[in-house]
């Protein structure tokens, strides 16, 4: 659940974000997480959500202040996460009142077991190389996309999940081990057939009725996976043309 909150934060800061900067952004809010085990707020606040989420506003705004963000709205926007975040957070059970809203509490640091932050720490890891590999497969997705020269919804057809599953992925979702299996094969069959033709005419030639495929599009035939028989269509073409 502590991810998810960044995730989210990381899903409302992507439009306002630099290109150049988003990588640091992605790597600061995940650290989020474990410096919210140290946080003095966790004294007042048995649900470590509210802590995360407050930690995670707080570093939302200082990379507005150091220019990672663009601003107007996004102060706004982040200056009211913060408080709400902020509000969220109980009062003590020793029967003393929180600190006012927007000042730190005081008192010593808490005490946190190693092991929980090796274990925390390896959960947030595991979650940034997720992150990094999702990024990795965004770009092979807009490759497969503009390569075949799909629609969105041709795209989640040969991938065999829904346009809603596309666009969650395109969103900062993750994508499953399968899908990403998928993208690769048809990847491979992309590179394949762009051998046979000119380049930036496939998308072309896969739109257009072929007599060698009883008339119909070589597109119809990739997205019910059908992808061999396009290859061997076009490498036949290529032999005869190069025999002719």
């Amino acid at each position: 659940m502590s991810l998810h909150i960044v995730h989210r934060a990381l899903d409302e800061l992507a439009r306002y974000v630099a290109e150049s900067a988003q990588a640091y952004l992605v790597l600061y809010l995940h650290e989020a997480v474990v410096a919210a085990l140290f946080s003095r707020w966790a004294a007042y606040e048995d649900d470590a959500r509210g802590v995360i989420a407050l930690e995670v506003a707080r570093r939302a705004r200082n990379a507005l202040a150091h220019g990672l963000i663009e601003p107007a709205e996004v102060t706004r926007k982040f200056g009211a996460a913060l408080e709400e975040a902020l509000k969220k957070l109980s009062p003590p059970k020793t029967g003393k009142r929180a600190p006012p809203t927007g000042a730190p509490p005081k008192g010593p640091l808490p005490k946190v077991p190693p092991e929980l932050v090796t274990f925390i720490a390896g959960r947030v890891l595991e979650d940034l190389a997720g992150e990094y590999l999702r990024d990795g497969y965004l770009s092979r997705l807009e490759r497969l996309r503009s390569g075949f020269g799909l629609t969105q919804h041709e795209l989640a057809r040969l991938l065999e999940v829904t346009p809603e599953a596309t666009r969650k992925w395109v969103r900062g979702g993750g994508i499953s081990p399968d899908a990403r299996g998928l993208i690769d094969l048809h990847l491979a069959l992309l590179e394949r057939l762009e051998t046979y033709v000119r380049p930036g005419l496939l998308p072309a030639i896969l739109r257009r009725p072929a007599r060698g495929l009883g008339g119909r599009r070589p597109a119809e035939l990739l997205l019910e996976g059908q992808g061999e028989t396009i290859a061997e269509y076009l490498e036949a073409l290529t032999t005869y043309a190069s025999t002719a």
